[in-house]
């Protein structure tokens, strides 16, 4: 790999999915900005325009915003390698940047949110399938968790993923201890404390959540985690019996709400103990036990695919749980927890900053 080529982060919506995996490209917003080829080549150019835009918005915010702008414009060339934690399946995906910037708004209806990010470059993915999150040392997920939209990684956490791809994305097991300071992108950003703190929370929230998957995924067995979420379901106000092990037909657990099992509706469970995407085959498995008045719910730590996302909102008695949805879960239920759940996941209430995000993000 040639050493003149750097490594940068982007974050880009939950909304926006996996559409950048499918169509190549990475994106950021701002596009009342419009096209920003437009805008002369130094940042002082850029900050008025967006001044212009957001009268109301401080100095600092503007310095925030158009560190990440002005980069993602000029800074970034073809062949650096971009890194993107997609936020929609909690996969890592990286990638190689193969155009130089260019603006596109053509909005396919009124309703596209997705063109809400009209500033692109094309990439070339080298992992169309990402890596879980879970494969990574915490430190770098600390990295790349930052709250900047776009931000450069540097030094061992950029050794961290060259020789991640040198060795075909296969060796996860490197520890390594980056320093926050080692990969902050300028004095510009970094000063600013608002910034810093929502950095913070947002590293913060990202660790707990990571946190909570890692011990559900190394400290319990597949079977256990079956009794895991039916005692998760319990706790909802609902009753769960784990089946047999060996005749279970792709139904781990029966779920109901009276004590007998008789009233309707009967929900019947598979539990995937992964953290990978669960497909649509597995998905039309559990669909193809259901009788009438019984629904189905499919729960993963990782995520799912597109095609299996879709057969969720296109089958009313479906319901897919991924790992970020488990975490909600946990959060909301947890005083009502078993002792050797609570060891399991050892977790305690704390009072954070809730500062409003960047929309532009």
């Amino acid at each position: 790999m040639k050493n003149n080529y750097k490594f940068w982060g982007i974050h880009m919506g939950i909304h926006v999915g996996s559409e950048p995996i499918e169509k190549n490209y990475v994106a950021i917003g701002w596009q009342l900005m419009g096209d920003l080829r437009l805008i002369e080549n130094n940042r002082d150019d850029f900050k008025f325009k967006l001044k212009e835009i957001e009268p109301n918005s401080s100095d600092a915010s503007i310095r925030s915003q158009i560190g990440s702008v002005y980069r993602f414009v000029h800074e970034i060339k073809i062949g650096d390698y971009i890194i993107y934690p997609c936020k929609a399946d909690r996969l890592i995906y990286i990638g190689q940047i193969t155009s130089d910037y260019y603006y596109d708004n053509n909005k396919q209806n009124d309703n596209d949110d997705h063109e809400l990010y009209p500033n692109k470059r094309a990439v070339k993915w080298l992992m169309n399938n990402g890596i879980p999150r879970s494969q990574f040392p915490q430190n770098i997920l600390n990295t790349i968790g930052s709250f900047m939209t776009l931000f450069e990684i540097k030094d061992e956490a950029a050794l961290y993923f060259s020789e991640l791809l040198s060795t075909n994305c296969n060796n996860l097991s490197k520890q390594i201890l980056p320093s926050p300071q080692d990969y902050t992108e300028t004095s510009i950003d970094e000063n600013e404390d608002e910034e810093i703190i929502k950095d913070t929370v947002n590293i913060t929230q990202q660790s707990t959540e990571d946190f909570i998957i890692k011990r559900l995924y190394k400290k319990l067995s597949p079977t256990e985690f079956e009794f895991f979420i039916a005692h998760l379901l319990e706790c909802m106000g609902y009753v769960a019996r784990v089946t047999q092990q060996s005749r279970d037909g792709g139904v781990d657990i029966i779920v109901h709400k009276d004590q007998l099992g008789f009233e309707p509706p009967i929900i019947k469970v598979q539990c995937k103990h992964t953290t990978d995407k669960s497909t649509l085959p597995q998905i039309n498995q559990l669909l193809g036990t259901l009788s009438q008045n019984e629904y189905a719910l499919f729960v993963n730590l990782g995520s799912y695919t597109s095609d299996a996302k879709q057969k969720a909102l296109n089958e009313s008695r479906l319901r897919l749980i991924d790992g970020q949805e488990i975490v909600k879960l946990i959060y909301n239920f947890y005083d009502s927890f078993l002792p050797k759940y609570r060891v399991i996941i050892p977790l305690k209430q704390v009072f954070i900053p809730n500062l409003p995000e960047n929309e532009n993000l």
